[in-house]
């Protein structure tokens, strides 16, 4: 019988580190699609499809017309409005959290 690493028997450390590394990636897989659906999904919500790019609102500050565009290809928006420029994320908490400019 093997030594024990963790949660169960294995021939060895090498074995176990083997196993851990893929068990780390795989959770690493599935905690980035988790958060990519979250960020496209608070965006989708949020802003129209205009050809290649996204156009909606800004949520950083008050304004009525949409001056913010999101390109899902590179994970970047500008809003013409205010000059914030940043990535997918960053704006999907924007809308997600009801951030106010000065908060940043």
């Amino acid at each position: 019988m093997g030594k024990q690493w963790g949660h169960g028997f294995f021939k060895g450390k090498e074995e176990a580190t083997k196993l851990w590394a893929e068990r780390d990636i795989q959770f690493a897989k599935e905690y980035s699609k988790a958060i990519r659906d979250w960020i496209f999904e608070n965006i989708d919500e949020n802003m129209k499809h205009s050809g290649r790019l996204m156009l909606g609102l800004c949520p950083f500050h008050k304004e009525k017309t949409p001056s913010c565009t999101y390109d899902p290809l590179t994970d970047k928006y500008h809003c013409f409005g205010c000059g914030k420029t940043g990535d997918g994320e960053e704006l999907a908490r924007g809308y997600c959290c009801d951030i106010e400019d000065d908060f940043f």
